[in-house]
């Protein structure tokens, strides 16, 4: 434990230059007569402890505090006066000193302060020590924390996503890449956690943004930059990287593999879509070919899909199975939102709802009750057809998921 003593009193300094320091386990490793000398001889030899006058002839033991408090906020300042003024103590724990030590200097109390200080110190330096493990622990860990991060997105705990995984703190746009293998039958096979971390540190020094996530069968990276979506920068970006991915599998696994790239997006909250798009992609390796590069823009462009539709979905037959009218109908709108967002056509539009409908019907012959109540044996398909809007197939979907939840509620208090 190293110490410095600021003192400008000759006769006081060669006192405390002949305490015995070592029994105490400290290194006496300088002096300085003057709070600026001290000051210069602490940033080319920080000490752990500084024992301070507080009146001296060039500044106080006051500037230097303030001035280590900014710089070397882990430096314990013990403060050495001759009065014992009131104003003094209340400036020292304003500077946060550890100490204050009067004048005459009572040696068994000095040893006593400077004790304590250098315990508190280890303590600091174990826990500081157990922090930096965790943390390192926790930078493996967190490759397995892709549920926990699509909660945090999804409860929009944005403090948390930033400090845990360093996004959200600008307004990025995202992709994502998704890798897995498969043996010769064609079922995915489990991925080696050391490609991953190989992967990983490939796509770190070559300077891409990335989360990435391992799980048993698949790899997750989700690349952002603070690129336009879908412009030659970014779009060049994303194949960058998984060229880096498809080379090392081509090098180092002998089973063939896909990797799938995802629709760009804007903004963290869109990432969940990014993913799934990322993962609806491999469902094409049989048919596009082995140890390929696959993009579902390609493939499913972008204009014959809507964003979180099937999780509005499922969220929307949750709550009409529990009679929730008012959360139905604000789930249709955020739906049809979705839809209007994405430009679809009409009539696929119209597929989408015929759909629907279909899992509103289920859901309610689920619950015992009879679905032809929606349709009134009418055939479902040559209805939609009559629909020639986007808003007017939004109401007539809101008055569909109206019927069934009336029905449900009705049913319920008829069994009470």
């Amino acid at each position: 434990m190293k110490l410095l003593i600021a003192e400008d009193e000759i006769l006081c300094m060669e006192n405390l230059t002949e305490i015995p320091w070592g029994d105490i386990g400290v290194t006496l490793i300088d002096t300085a007569r003057s709070g600026n000398e001290a000051f210069e001889k602490i940033k080319s030899n920080t000490p752990d402890i500084v024992l301070s006058d507080i009146e001296m002839e060039d500044g106080t033991g006051f500037d230097l505090a303030k001035k280590l408090t900014c710089t070397f906020p882990e430096i314990k300042v013990i403060f050495l006066t001759a009065y014992d003024k009131f104003e003094y103590a209340q400036t020292a724990i304003q500077y946060k000193a550890f100490g204050y030590v009067l004048k005459p200097i009572n040696r068994k109390k000095l040893l006593e302060t400077i004790s304590e200080a250098k315990e508190k110190i280890e303590k600091e330096n174990a826990e500081r020590t157990r922090h930096k493990r965790l943390l390192s622990e926790f930078s493996t860990c967190k490759y397995f924390l892709k549920d926990y991060f699509l909660s945090l997105l999804a409860s929009g705990k944005t403090n948390e996503l930033y400090s845990i995984f360093s996004i959200g703190d600008k307004e990025y746009s995202y992709q994502t890449i998704v890798a897995t293998t498969f043996n010769k039958n064609g079922i995915s096979c489990n991925m080696d956690f050391r490609f991953f971390t190989d992967i990983t540190s490939a796509l770190d020094q070559s300077g891409f943004k990335i989360i990435p996530f391992y799980e048993q069968n698949m790899i997750t990276y989700i690349v952002y930059s603070e690129f336009a979506v879908n412009n030659g920068k970014s779009i060049q970006n994303i194949f960058d990287a998984a060229e880096i991915i498809s080379n090392y599998m081509k090098f180092h696994d002998t089973r063939s593999f896909t990797v799938a790239v995802g629709s760009a997006v804007n903004g963290e909250k869109m990432i969940p879509y990014c993913i799934r798009r990322a993962q609806e992609a491999l469902k094409y390796h049989f048919s596009i070919g082995e140890n390929s590069i696959i993009y579902i823009d390609d493939i499913e462009p972008e204009s014959f899909t809507a964003p979180d539709l099937e999780s509005l979905k499922a969220e929307l037959i949750d709550c009409i199975k529990i009679g929730s009218a008012h959360r139905s109908n604000d789930i249709v709108h955020r739906m049809f939102a979705s839809i209007h967002s994405s430009r679809i056509s009409l009539d696929l539009a119209q597929r989408i709802c015929l759909e629907l409908v279909i899992a509103i019907s289920i859901a309610m012959a689920q619950l015992g009750e009879n679905p032809d109540i929606l349709f009134n044996k009418t055939e479902i398909w040559s209805v939609m057809k009559n629909y020639h809007s986007i808003s007017s197939l939004e109401s007539f979907i809101s008055d569909i998921t109206d019927i069934a939840v009336s029905v449900i509620n009705t049913r319920r208090e008829e069994k009470k």
